[in-house]
């Protein structure tokens, strides 16, 4: 062992003097003919050799890249060993390489060379120069070594090229060593960004900063570098030398990102190069028809109220007649008729409408409105009033604020844990978010973009006024038309139209803050009027006023309105007009208690001051919950609501000043059956009291009841059946609802008995509903009232014929049409839709949509005959219908041979509809086998190489097996064309 130990030293040394002799040479004999000069970086260099010991062999880092540095074994000292050179013999670029011995095998590593920088994430402008390391730092002294990178035990990077040196135990000055700049970017999955400026911004899970490109240093070996310092003090990170992984160890630090996400951004829906489906020019969508006959006191009558809706050019139209049914009159009336067309930027009202201006006439409004938005647009809706229009609920606002440079801002929803938009800080100090539609927002700011620091928080309201406009955006409306009188008295159909009624109203937005208004209305004289919205920026006021010019019947009009919300637990909010003022205060004090008070000053009145002080409290547990609200004002007693439940118990108690009520509540069915299937067994002991109605009664009148009140599971049949017992006698109470088929209520209800009266009384309400789209109404609702609803009727269908038309006899289908029906981007359950017999329906805006057909919700072998993916048109008061046939695929397979049998491969196997321009083909393998799948028609030519095959043709029935074998032949001339 001894003598195996000192012939390998004594080769050691002999190589070492070899290299010493190689490398020296050219520097005292001259330059070697063709050899490049060597760079004066390169000069100044204090080479060293280092000496590894015989047990770091193993860690040896691969293959080592040999720049200036030769290789060898101490065997005797246990310890690296440096030994300069003497500068008068500078390297050159040649470079020698010496292997350990268990590296012979592996690859040699790519030679550095001094190249220029070369950062490809973020190349830096011609302004920013990158200046070199200094030749005469200790680090320029060290060699280059090859170090992998570990992230929290991953690694990033298998190798690098890094400036340092270690002892075989530990890196020595590890702060100093040199890393590309490149590989810190990729080992720590940095988002370079490049600014205007000419600097980059840098976004690790750590930090975000922007940075100088010439705080950089340009290693003439290696590139771009920085130090272990800098990485420390950027990233907010502490990178460990790991000796026996020969790796540099990164573990992130914990930040709150974890618990915050990015806003999702959703795709923009793509309406290009699809087919259209324009809804209809017009539609009748709902007929709604209710009956009530009732008796009272001997006095009978009988009403009826038809409505009805649709469509009509793009726009929404409502009907309601009326019929009055009495001893004296019988009669129909028209109740009202409106038309309604919303677009983005321009709305059209027609009919019967509610008045934008402060009318004073009690008569309805028939007339023409029209609303013109400029710098502005609304989505359109399910009708509305025309005020609505020009008073958007919502629109973007700007955030703006001050922080230190180079502070993080992060903005996100009050409540919500994702990042909507982020900012850092410039020189400026000055922060900004534009087109913010939120009403509250959170700010996170980070003290030099640290991640891992904890940021300072700041909530911001943004309210809107109800009136205010966008900064330069501005709304005209105008309209004209008449009162009508449709009084009782006016047997007329259409009713008298009387006075002529005009106005005209123009909002403009000065600023962010602050919107005008003028305009004017002439309904007994022409009144003029003047309007002011304020919101100051980021300042949770809000300030609006208005003042009508006076006519001869009528004084001036001046109001104002201010409130403050300082927070979500405060609210203060004073009007003030010309005959008084009103002070409201709501003040939360804890969650579950909050007071309110509310103080009015009356300039006419003589007691001019009247005031309300009140509190709200509750209390809710597992199987406890309570509600108190206490209310004391000036010129009456206490008055209070009171509600508890305890299991199945439940106790009302309510008293003002006029009446009490006291109900005692004991369900029979427990709570979860009752939320379940939506149905009740309950008994109700129920006691009221009111007070007496004039001066010359001194009692009230008061009523005991004990009633049942019963609704079965599933079940549209309700009663309540009870007794009572009043100052006025005792008696019988009964109501009774029942759905008698779909789209058919019946309601009845009988008393002879009530709180100060004892006469029968008798109703009865038979209520239709009929949908053009659902078909029979299916919810319960007794109430003949005039709605608009728009949307997408889907109608796919088992298109058995494979006619393209929807049959009596072909079958819907419904299974699986969530996911089978993708509405942009999202499966048409995510919206307000309903399956029914006659289809899917989703209830929509007005506006176009896509519509994708989702493989995966395909019934198994069928395949639609249209096209998968359609634009759809929805309109107000109208629903597009759209027809999906699916028709019977079949799959044909076999194999393709020629005259003598073989099989041939690379053959063109086409299978060609005869009656529409349906195509599908296949192209044969090694095996000569094809597969033609999606065969929806009837009849198929098949060719081979566009030449017929034998057979030629295939039939395909419903009564055909959706998979088929079918083997092919090659025709004579197509087994030439083949050879």
């Amino acid at each position: 062992m001894d003598i195996g130990l000192k012939v390998f030293r004594f080769y050691s040394a002999c190589t070492s003097v070899f290299a010493l002799v190689l490398i020296s040479a050219p520097a005292v004999f001259g330059k070697t003919p063709g050899q490049s000069p060597t760079t004066e970086e390169v000069k100044k260099f204090s080479e060293t050799v280092e000496f590894l010991r015989v047990t770091d062999i193993e860690k040896s880092t691969q293959s080592q890249p040999t720049i200036n540095f030769i290789q060898a074994v101490d065997l005797e000292q246990a310890k690296p060993v440096s030994r300069k050179f003497d500068d008068q013999f500078p390297i050159n670029e040649q470079k020698i390489e010496f292997l350990p011995v268990t590296d012979i095998e592996k690859p040699i590593p790519p030679k550095t060379s001094n190249k220029p920088l070369n950062i490809t994430q973020s190349p830096p402008s011609a302004n920013s120069l990158i200046p070199p390391i200094d030749p005469k730092s200790v680090t320029a002294q060290w060699g280059i070594l090859p170090i992998g990178i570990l992230v929290d035990g991953r690694g990033v990077v298998k190798s690098a090229l890094v400036r340092g040196t270690e002892d075989g135990s530990q890196a020595i000055q590890f702060d100093d060593w040199l890393v590309p700049y490149e590989v810190i970017i990729k080992a720590l999955n940095i988002r370079v960004t490049n600014l205007p400026n000419g600097q980059v911004q840098l976004r690790s899970p750590t930090v975000v900063f922007d940075l100088d490109l010439s705080r950089l240093r340009l290693d003439p070996e290696i590139g771009a570098v920085l130090s272990i310092r800098d990485v420390k003090d950027w990233f907010g990170i502490t990178p460990e030398f790991d000796i026996d992984n020969y790796a540099i160890q990164i573990k992130y630090p914990r930040t709150n990102q974890s618990v915050l996400s990015k806003a999702t951004v959703e795709p923009p829906i793509d309406l290009t190069n699809i087919p259209y489906i324009f809804a209809p020019s017009f539609t009748v969508t709902t007929i709604n028809n209710q009956q009530s006959a009732q008796s009272f006191r001997s006095r009978a009558t009988q009403n009826r109220t038809v409505t009805s809706s649709g469509s009509l050019l793009g726009g929404a139209w409502l009907l309601s007649l009326n019929e009055t049914q009495t001893e004296n009159d019988n009669s129909w009336r028209l109740g009202s008729a409106s038309y309604t067309l919303q677009k983005d930027s321009t709305d059209l009202f027609v009919g019967s409408q509610s008045p934008f201006w402060r009318s004073t006439s009690p008569n309805p409004f028939w007339g023409v409105t029209t609303v013109q938005r400029w710098g502005l647009t609304m989505s359109p809706e399910n009708g509305g009033a025309a005020q609505a229009r020009v008073q958007p609920s919502r629109f973007g606002q700007t955030v703006r604020g001050k922080a230190a440079p180079g502070t993080l801002v992060q903005l996100l929803s009050r409540y919500d844990k994702q990042v909507f938009a982020e900012v850092l800080v410039d020189e400026s100090g000055e922060y900004s978010f534009n087109d913010i539609i939120f009403s509250e927002v959170r700010l996170l700011l980070y003290a030099q973009g640290k991640l891992t620091s904890k940021p300072e928080e700041r909530i911001l309201q943004l309210p809107i006024v109800i009136g205010q406009l966008p900064h330069k955006a501005s709304a005209l409306i105008v309209s004209v038309g008449t009162g009508r009188n449709n009084s009782g008295n006016n047997n007329e159909f259409l009713g008298s139209f009387t006075d002529l009624r005009a106005a005209a109203s123009y909002r403009y937005g000065i600023s962010q803050e602050l919107t005008l208004g003028v305009g004017g209305s002439y309904e007994d004289g022409f009144r003029g009027l003047t309007e002011l919205f304020f919101q100051p920026e980021n300042t949770p006021l809000q300030i609006t006023a208005s003042a009508l010019t006076p006519t001869p019947q009528r004084d001036w009009e001046i109001n104002a309105n201010i409130r403050y919300n300082p927070n979500s637990k405060l609210q203060v909010n004073l009007a003030t007009d010309l005959q008084g003022s009103r002070l409201r205060i709501n003040q939360n004090i804890l969650p579950n208690l909050s007071v309110f008070s509310n103080f009015n000053y009356d300039y006419s009145a003589n007691s001019p001051f009247r005031y309300n002080i009140g509190t709200k409290a509750s209390l809710s547990g597992r199987k406890f919950s309570a509600s108190l609200t206490l209310e004391r004002d000036n010129v009456s007693n206490l008055q209070w609501n009171f509600t508890a439940r305890k299991d199945n118990f439940e106790l009302k108690h309510f008293r003002n000043d006029f009446s009490t009520q006291t109900s005692l509540i004991y369900d029979i069915l427990d709570n979860s059956t009752l939320k379940e299937y939506n149905s009740y067994s309950s008994l109700v002991l129920n006691y009221q009291t009111l007070a007496p109605i004039s001066s010359t009664s001194s009692t009230g009148n008061s009523l005991l009841s004990l009633s049942w009140r019963f609704k079965p599971n599933k079940s549209k049949f309700e009663i309540d059946l009870g007794y009572s017992i009043g100052s006025e006698g005792s008696g019988f109470i009964t109501n009774f609802a029942h759905e008698i088929f779909s789209g058919l209520f019946l309601q009845a209800n009988y008393s002879n008995i009530g709180l100060g009266s004892n006469a029968d009384r008798f109703r009865l309400s038979l209520a239709s509903c009929f949908d053009f789209k659902r078909g029979f109404c299916l919810n319960d609702s007794f109430q003949a009232r005039p709605r608009v609803d728009n949307g997408i009727l889907f109608k796919p269908f088992f298109d058995k014929n494979n006619n393209g038309i929807k049959e009596p006899t072909e079958p819907l289908i419904l299974k699986n049409s969530g996911s089978l029906l993708i509405v942009n981007n999202k499966p048409v359950f995510q919206y307000r839709s309903e399956v029914t017999d006659n289809g899917i329906i989703a209830s929509l805006k007005p506006g176009m949509y896509r519509l994708d057909l989702d493989l995966s919700g395909y019934p198994l072998d069928w395949s639609p005959t249209k096209n998968t993916a359609v634009a759809i048109e929805v309109v107000a008061g109208g629903f597009t219908e759209v027809v999906i046939p699916f028709a019977r695929s079949y799959t044909l397979s076999g194999t393709v041979t020629d005259a003598k049998g073989k099989v041939v491969s690379g053959a063109r196997v086409e299978a060609v509809s005869s009656t529409s321009n349906h195509r599908v083909f296949s192209i044969t393998g090694s095996g000569g086998m094809y597969y033609l799948e999606g065969l929806i028609d009837r009849k198929y030519n098949l060719l081979i190489n566009n030449i017929p095959a034998e057979p030629k043709t295939i039939d395909l029935s419903e009564s055909s097996e959706p998979y088929q074998q079918l083997n092919l032949r090659l025709s004579p001339s197509v087994e030439k064309n083949l050879l």
